[in-house]
């Protein structure tokens, strides 16, 4: 590769569908939770949830659960 941008702009990159700072709402155990995106690898995606969430004895505020456990938040009453 000649410089960076063509690196960087390859087809065989994967393509995300949530970004950075996304608001988002899921289940994870059974227990609903909203938080924000903050990172998506391969078909997990990291986030910060807005309460702590009990998971595995363990309270935590980042959970990580599959694409598919989770949908965007478009507008919050």
């Amino acid at each position: 590769m000649s410089n960076l941008t063509e690196y960087f702009n390859r087809k065989e990159q994967p393509r995300t569908t949530f970004k950075y700072g996304d608001r988002v709402f899921g289940r994870t155990n059974k227990v609903p939770f909203i938080g924000t995106v903050q990172r998506e690898i391969d078909s997990l995606v990291m986030i910060h949830s807005d309460l702590p969430v009990m998971m595995e004895g363990m309270i935590s505020n980042i959970v990580t659960v599959k694409k598919s456990d989770i949908t965007r938040l478009t507008e919050m009453e």
